[in-house]
């Protein structure tokens, strides 16, 4: 793919080293402590709504307030763990020398979209509901799509640049895996092998992938095979907590508004919000630290490719484990119809935008960020008045 390359101005290249040389430590520095703040403020925030959660018999003001934080900081603490899977995919992946492609569409794809994949099960498994995961994938999937594409726009100095190849092997297959899924959502069921036709085109992809492989993964940290499998382990373990308490936090926050002001919120709109679009706050982080260094190119195609394990993975597999379990799922067709739509429309704007002229601009940007507000207040409008 094509990445812009820092330039330097060479006639005052000494000035800017030495400010570079003599800042760096400092920056570094405040980068890992603001982060570290941030993580400690959200985690305090957590731990009091978890006590508001088994202390607090009746709910109040105050109590739901605290619960709706603790169910977005839970999102937002999702980046943590996250990382620590994608080191250990990265690591593992430089020890044996796995081609960076395959990399980019199996370890990668795991650490950027595993808080997705544990909302999805944890909704099937402890909350018995197959719609938490499915509206907040299909919301990440349209936050991937136009927020992180347009605000990294907005944020970049220059136009995005991206390899036209890239870009039409990862929307051609999320757009058939997402067309697929529509297609099974017909008749208002979705049976087993439905699921098992989504995932196996997820690995019929990879092995795609793997036909061509490339140079091979050297991003990754020289770690010992049992200190991955640890952090693997654990960065996916902290996952699927942060993800349980944020569902468990959202569906307290669904009792105590009925039960305060006789206020009906549809999983929908927390799917819109919170499960969906938090759970991906911490990608559109990573991507706009990329974008001001103008090393955004592959930022975004992993934005669009992710997509597709949403779909095809993190909605599959626990729709796979539901049907095997209980039953067939049903679903609400016309929400799913809705959602799709946007999708859709919002795969068309981008590729148009980036087909064009196989860049972004900061006007196009701010078309994709307006596009996905106007969804959102479209879902907020059809979850409110009829229910989905």
């Amino acid at each position: 793919m094509l990445v812009q390359p820092f330039k330097f101005d060479r006639q005052n290249y000494n000035y800017i080293d030495k400010i570079y040389i003599h800042d760096k430590n400092f920056f570094l520095h405040y980068n890992k402590s603001e982060k570290k703040m941030r993580y400690a403020i959200q985690l305090v925030i957590v731990c009091f709504a978890i006590i508001a959660l088994y202390v607090c018999n009746q709910p109040n003001l105050y109590s739901f307030i605290l619960i709706i934080l603790g169910s977005l900081c839970c999102a937002l603490l999702t980046d943590y763990p996250a990382s620590l899977v994608e080191k250990a995919g990265g690591a593992l992946s430089k020890k044996y020398k796995i081609p960076a492609v395959v990399v980019g569409a199996t370890f990668l794809a795991i650490a950027s979209s595993a808080p997705e994949l544990f909302t999805s099960l944890c909704g099937v498994i402890f909350f018995k509901s197959f719609s938490i995961g499915m509206s907040a994938i299909l919301w990440s999937s349209l936050f991937n799509t136009c927020m992180i594409n347009g605000v990294c726009a907005i944020k970049n100095t220059s136009n995005i640049m991206i390899d036209k190849h890239l870009l039409s092997r990862d929307m051609t297959i999320f757009v058939i895996v997402l067309t697929l899924f529509l297609f099974f959502s017909l008749d208002g069921l979705l049976k087993h092998y439905e699921f098992l036709i989504l995932i196996s085109i997820y690995i019929g992809y990879i092995f795609y992938l793997a036909k061509d492989p490339g140079a091979p993964y050297k991003e990754g940290e020289d770690y010992s095979s049992l200190f991955i499998g640890i952090q693997f382990f654990l960065g996916l373990s902290l996952i699927a907590i942060l993800c349980y308490f944020m569902i468990q936090f959202g569906e307290t926050a669904i009792h105590s508004a009925y039960a305060l002001w006789e206020i009906v919120i549809p999983v929908s709109v927390l799917g819109a919000t919170i499960y969906g679009s938090g759970t991906s706050f911490a990608d559109l982080m990573v991507s706009m630290k990329a974008s001001e260094k103008n090393e955004i190119g592959a930022a975004i195609s992993n934005a669009i490719g992710s997509n597709t394990f949403d779909i095809a993975i993190a909605l599959g597999f626990p729709g796979l484990v539901y049907t095997l379990i209980f039953d067939c799922i049903q679903i609400n067709f016309m929400s799913v119809v809705m959602i799709t739509i946007m999708l859709y429309i919002g795969i068309i704007i981008t590729s148009f935008f980036l087909y064009s002229g196989k860049s972004l601009s900061k006007r196009e940007g701010y078309v994709l960020t307006s596009y996905f507000s106007i969804c959102l207040i479209i879902q907020f409008y059809v979850s409110f008045k009829y229910g989905y």
